[in-house]
This record gives C-alpha cells, sequence and structure tokens, in this order.
C-alpha cells in the first residue's frame, strides 16, 4: 500500500496532522457536545449526586440525569441506586442552553 505524502501547503491549508515524514496520521473522531445526537446511548460514570438527580460523565461530557428519569426496579428508593462513581448506561435526551452554555440532559428510558 503507497502512503500519502502532503506537502507542506497542502497541511498548512487543510491543517491536517502529519508525522515527520509529512503522511497523515490516522485521527480519531472528536467526541464532545456538539457531535452526539438525540437518542444515542453511551456509558458513562457518575460524578456527582444530588436530592434532584444525578451528573453523569460521558468521555468528558457531563450531563443531568433527572431523578424522575432514573429507571428504579421496584421497591428500590432511588437514592440507593447509584453512587458516585458507579458505571451507568445513559441516552441523550435533550439539550439545555445554561448561562450561554449548551448542556446535555441524560435519561435512561
Amino acid at each position: 500500500m503507497e502512503e500519502t505524502v502532503l506537502s507542506q501547503e497542502t497541511q498548512d491549508r487543510m491543517n491536517i496532522p502529519v508525522d515527520p515524514l509529512g503522511i497523515p496520521v490516522p485521527q480519531k473522531p472528536v467526541f464532545s457536545i456538539d457531535t452526539v445526537q438525540i437518542g444515542d446511548w453511551f456509558d458513562g460514570i457518575v460524578k456527582l449526586k444530588y436530592n434532584y438527580g444525578l451528573f453523569v460523565m460521558v468521555k468528558g461530557v457531563e450531563g443531568l440525569l433527572h431523578k424522575g428519569a432514573i429507571k428504579v426496579p421496584d421497591g428500590i428508593a432511588r437514592k440507593d441506586v447509584y453512587n458516585i462513581g458507579d458505571k451507568i448506561r445513559v441516552k441523550v435526551s435533550e439539550f439545555k442552553e445554561i448561562n450561554g452554555e449548551k448542556k446535555v440532559v441524560w435519561s435512561q428510558e
């Protein structure tokens, strides 16, 4: 397989990262709040726990999982289901604008 070598002019114009020989370096897709869509499912970590819900971190993106959106088995109190550091499966439910910043709201439904 022949490797593609980019000229310095092309590298500068396209802002493509290259190795010292000028060969393009494969890039991982960027994960951000702008790249996720409503309905996408992710595995995250519980970062904070409050009376109104949990803050869940997914690959650097933090959002709220409201207590009403937490799946709970019958007979178990919501506050006893998850603790800080627990792994949790969440879905992007909606986006909200808070203080001029786009935030994600998670659900488990």
